[in-house]
């Protein structure tokens, strides 16, 4: 059966994954990419360090996330998000990526200077969700 997941159905997808992917526009041609994420319910946090158009992108860059659960090939949830994306350098947007930072690490972050930080989190982008959608197959 294929159906579509209702909004705490698809709040547990976005919830319990900690990588998607991010697609958007560069130069009239479509990129994609792999970045590790948390959700709080109203925005995604995103992560990358490679990408030079997000490092760029100050705010408002139209955006499609992807996020994934599959447990086999007749088995899986999907959640897609629209929405704004936009680098955080703010204070308190800075302070945000640093609480991403340390949510997605794996055991006790090792202690880092403010530039270690910096260049270990590389870009953190906040995506403001206008839209969800989310479809599933049970067998």
């Amino acid at each position: 059966m294929i159906g579509q997941l209702n909004d705490i159905e698809m709040n547990n997808v976005l919830s319990s994954r900690q990588v998607g992917r991010l697609a958007f526009t560069e130069r009239k041609r479509p990129r994609m990419l792999l970045v590790s994420y948390t959700y709080d319910g109203e925005y995604i946090y995103a992560q990358t360090n490679v990408d030079r158009i997000l490092k760029t992108s100050r705010k408002d860059l139209n955006v499609c996330f992807q996020v994934d659960m599959m447990t086999g090939m007749r088995n899986w949830q999907s959640v897609i998000v629209y929405g704004k994306a936009e680098t955080i350098e703010s204070a308190g947007a800075i302070e945000a990526g640093n609480v991403y930072f340390e949510k997605v690490s794996i055991g006790k972050p090792k202690e880092l200077s403010t530039k270690e930080k910096s260049e270990e989190r590389g870009v953190t982008i906040r995506i403001k969700i206008i839209v969800v959608t989310g479809r599933f197959e049970k067998e």
